[in-house]
């Protein structure tokens, strides 16, 4: 559907059935991921009609905060007649499958069973991931995705901390012994790595000027 030329890192996105059940998309800011990700997941809801469940640790107004990148999206592949948005889902009309947006804490209180219960639930997104602190929490999560008729994804979508002893980190990289910076597929993984620098085309040079003084600084930067 969609022509727009995205970094070639982010191309296993669109192709349905040739991921694995894990994928780790990591990057800084203005690394070009929310783009290629929001428009992966509006043109996946073509392909059947199974749900794709994106969360954050907590998930205040996704109205405010997420939706408009998906409703952008829509709107840049010129389909706005094929979709229903509302506050907290983007629907396909044509396949009835559907990106819902649901924080993991609500009122201090874990949501994970209420998540888990969602019908033909395909693939679980958590977003800032490194706010999510409670390993045992993405356990659940992982544990519940077992669907046998459809192929079943976890996306983990993080800027990496300096802490190296966060549970991501360790478990994803550290104990597998994959670089940071790694783009390819090992043990049933895909990791997906950019920088800003990467996407300099679409930035404006007042933002690549701090940039560059930033990163020095700022390991999101980086």
């Amino acid at each position: 559907m969609s022509d727009i030329d995205y970094n070639e890192k982010f191309e296993v996105l669109f192709v349905p059935g040739a991921r694995t059940r894990y994928t780790i998309i990591t990057s800084g800011r203005a690394g070009g991921k929310s783009h290629a990700v929001s428009g992966a997941l509006v043109e996946d809801t073509y392909n059947d009609g199974y749900n794709t469940l994106f969360t954050r640790y907590t998930m205040t107004s996704a109205e405010d905060s997420i939706i408009p990148e998906f409703r952008d999206k829509v709107e840049l592949f010129g389909c706005e007649e094929d979709f229903e948005i509302t506050a907290k889902d983007v629907i396909n009309k044509v396949s009835g499958g559907a990106i819902m947006f649901r924080g993991i804490m609500v009122n201090r209180k874990n949501q994970i069973a209420k998540l888990k219960s969602i019908a033909k639930l395909k693939r679980f997104i958590i977003d800032e991931g490194q706010e999510l602190d409670d390993e045992s929490l993405f356990d659940q999560v992982d544990q519940s995705i077992r669907s046998k008729e459809i192929d079943n994804e976890l996306w983990i979508i993080w800027n990496p901390p300096r802490d190296k002893n966060n549970w991501i980190y360790r478990r994803f990289f550290k104990e597998p012994g994959v670089d940071i910076t790694y783009n390819g597929i090992k043990d049933d993984v895909t990791y997906i790595y950019v920088t800003y620098l990467e996407n300099q085309e679409n930035l404006s040079q007042s933002f690549l000027d701090i940039a560059e003084k930033t990163k020095k600084k700022d390991y999101e930067f980086s």
